[in-house]
This record gives C-alpha cells, sequence and structure tokens, in this order.
C-alpha cells in the first residue's frame, strides 16, 4: 500500500475548515456502540498491530492507530451498504471515508508507526471493532432504512468519541487536534445526511 505525502499542520487545518455541521450526542467513544448489539470482547480487548505489549506506544500513537481501523470500519459497511442498495449517499460517505484514512496515516507515517489495518473488507485487529462491524454490517443489510439508521448510529458513536478525544488533547499538539476537527466535522456532515434519509421515510 502506497503511503500519502504527509502533510503540515497547516495543511490540515484547511481542510478542516472546508465542512462544517451540528454536534450530536451518543455513547463514549472507548466503549463498544450498544445500538442492538453488545460487543462480548469488551472486557478483554484484544492487541493492537504494532502495539507494543511492554507499553511503550504513547496514547498518542494508541488514539492513531484505533482511528484508522474506526474509520475502516466505516468504510467498509458503507461499501457494503453502497454494493447491496446502490444509493448516492453511500456512494459519497464511502469515499469520504477512505479519505479520512489517509489523512489518519499521514499521521501513521509521520509518527514511524505500522498501518495496522488488515487486509480485506470486515477485518479488524480490536474485537469491540469487530464485533460492531458484524452487528451493524447484519442489522444494515436487512432493509435500506435500517442501512440508514446503522449510518445514523455509527456517525452519533464516532462523534462523541472525537469530540472526548479533542478535549483529551493537549492543545500544543495542533497536528492531532487538525486531524481529529476534520474527522469531526466530516462526521457530523455524514449523521447530517443519514438524518435527511431517515426523515424522508
Amino acid at each position: 500500500m502506497s503511503h500519502p505525502r504527509i502533510l503540515t499542520s497547516a495543511a490540515l487545518s484547511v481542510a478542516l475548515c472546508m465542512t462544517a455541521a451540528p454536534a450530536a450526542q451518543a455513547a463514549p467513544w472507548n466503549s463498544p456502540l450498544s445500538v442492538n448489539s453488545s460487543a462480548p470482547g469488551a472486557e478483554t480487548p484484544g492487541e493492537n498491530p504494532g502495539e507494543d505489549p511492554a507499553g511503550d506506544l504513547s496514547e498518542r500513537d494508541k488514539t492513531l492507530l484505533r482511528l484508522i481501523e474506526e474509520e475502516k470500519v466505516a468504510y467498509d459497511l458503507y461499501t457494503a451498504f453502497k454494493e447491496k442498495y446502490g444509493t448516492r449517499p453511500f456512494h459519497n460517505i464511502s469515499n469520504s471515508e477512505s479519505k479520512h484514512q489517509n489523512q489518519v496515516l499521514v499521521l501513521i507515517t509521520a509518527a514511524g508507526l505500522e498501518d495496522p489495518r488488515l487486509e480485506g473488507p470486515g477485518t479488524y485487529n480490536d474485537p469491540d471493532l469487530q464485533e460492531m462491524y458484524d452487528s451493524m454490517l447484519e442489522r444494515g443489510m436487512v432493509s435500506l432504512p435500517n442501512a440508514y439508521q446503522v449510518g445514523h448510529d455509527f456517525e452519533a458513536w464516532d462523534i462523541a468519541g472525537l469530540e472526548e478525544q479533542i478535549a483529551a488533547t493537549p492543545a500544543e499538539d495542533t497536528e492531532l487536534l487538525a486531524l481529529l476537527n476534520y474527522l469531526l466535522q466530516g462526521s457530523r456532515n455524514h449523521l447530517d445526511a443519514f438524518s435527511r434519509q431517515l426523515a424522508r421515510g
């Protein structure tokens, strides 16, 4: 897999200013999504690839490795729904999720970390994310309204987690804050898009 050009914090700041939408409330980011599902592996989370058992990774590194897997969950879900239903929202938003992964990879590469993503759709190192994907995919394949609801639920959960991470990130880490805000504004736009589809019935 080729790595994208490393962007500066200024470039990320420009990117994050390109979108905006209102905030939303949801479940805590670092717990499994509990919308019609549970994550049996929540008590014994698995080890992420590249994560040192001795605990040498910083919290920032762990955040980046988890972020890219979360973005992959969204991309894989929306791609599966796009292929089943062929609707424009899933086409557009899956493309956006691909760009989000690339932006997270910029900082992963800059930090000298290995890309933790597994090959192929629907496979993850984090057992909580694996459980989430499996459950949400099953729900979304039932019907198009269900798929839009899954998208809404995932984005609401993601927004809550990103807001929590932004609050916990030191002000001097401008690159990470720029990335988090870029992802947050994208997720808010996605939530709005799914909300509009659900409102149409």
